[in-house]
């Protein structure tokens, strides 16, 4: 297990999770990754998963959940974002919503109404202001999990600069990319994807065959991505791939290993 990780022992860091901000990927998103790599949705969002073995009966999801949410707000505040935020906002909001509720005179029954009312309003604020905040964030933490002797964490980002620049920083060699491109297939098309490699599609028997070109030609809004690697990558769609360059290999209709150079993706 990676150095950095070794440190995320619950007793170690019980006191952390004040830091951070959680991200969930929707329901229908599945990402269930069992090796490091790359999540990318139709609507060009971007997660990444790092896998490594551990030691289950060191470790804990809640302890390496912890460890994870301090780094990434850390590096986050380095950037310039507050690290805390909506907790400030929350402890703000907490102490207006107690003065609010002292004022005017309801009884008994009406007085405990106004209170619950006041407490929905106050949880659906703190959600809309860590939904702002998530969206603003450029790193955030989505999931952390210790089982059957692996730890996962699963990070979202804001744009493929700020993916970029984490795995950089934070030296993710499994999911180091030299560069990240998304769009969709007539905005590739602009860019000269299509003229920079041989495109094959998924064939019999789990092969690859040349894909026509008329074919490629009618691609309009389907999702196309742009891979520049220095060694293997696994890279997951939210839809199923249909074209790539020649030399990618697909591990499953959404899931493809990129080899070192650059490489493109189709998916729908």
């Amino acid at each position: 297990m990676d150095r950095k990780w070794k440190a995320a022992s619950a007793a170690a860091i019980a006191g952390l999770m004040l830091f951070g901000c959680k991200r969930y990927l929707p329901e229908e998103k599945v990402f269930t990754p069992e090796v490091s790599s790359i999540y990318v949705t139709e609507d060009g969002r971007i997660f990444s998963a790092t896998v490594e073995d551990c030691e289950t009966d060191r470790y804990t999801s809640e302890g390496l959940e912890a460890f994870v949410m301090e780094e990434v707000a850390r590096y986050n505040e380095s950037l310039g974002y507050p690290a805390a935020a909506v907790e400030e906002q929350d402890r703000e909001g907490s102490g207006r919503g107690s003065r609010d509720q002292g004022d005017g005179d309801l009884g008994g029954g009406d007085r405990e109404s106004g209170d619950r009312k006041g407490s929905d309003r106050r949880n659906r604020d703190r959600e809309d202001r860590a939904r702002e905040q998530e969206q603003s964030l450029p790193v955030t933490v989505v999931s952390c999990q210790v089982t059957e002797g692996k730890a996962t964490a699963i990070y979202g980002y804001l744009d493929s600069a700020s993916f970029l620049a984490f795995a950089e920083s934070f030296h993710d060699e499994a999911n180091r990319l030299r560069s990240l491109g998304i769009g969709s297939a007539s905005s590739g098309r602009v860019q000269g994807w299509f003229e920079d490699g041989e495109y094959v599609e998924p064939g019999p028997n789990g092969g690859v065959q040349t894909a026509k070109k008329e074919e490629l030609d009618r691609l309009n809004k389907e999702r196309m991505l742009l891979v520049e690697t220095s060694h293997p990558v696994t890279i997951q769609t939210e839809g199923e791939i249909c074209y790539m360059t020649q030399g990618v290999e697909l591990s499953g209709d959404d899931v493809a290993v990129v080899p070192a150079g650059k490489h493109y993706i189709v998916f729908k």
